[in-house]
């Protein structure tokens, strides 16, 4: 589930789209408040992505729980 969860946070996504369906990026973003989201998402993203990966490395060195 941690793997499939990963896979998802690193697709491109965006809370707002271009006309061409192309994700926003918070730099191509001239409204303050949606760029504040991007922003956040961004951050509260990486986060979680930091997350993900260390504890998929500890539960693999962990081997089978007793």
């Amino acid at each position: 589930m941690l793997r499939r969860r990963l896979a998802f946070l690193d697709a491109p996504s965006s809370f707002f789209y271009d006309a061409d369906g192309r994700p926003v990026a918070a730099e191509q973003e001239d409204n303050p408040f949606r760029r504040g989201m991007l922003l956040v998402a961004r951050a509260s993203g990486a986060a979680e992505r930091a997350w993900l990966a260390e504890t998929i490395t500890q539960l693999e060195g962990a081997g089978p729980a007793r």
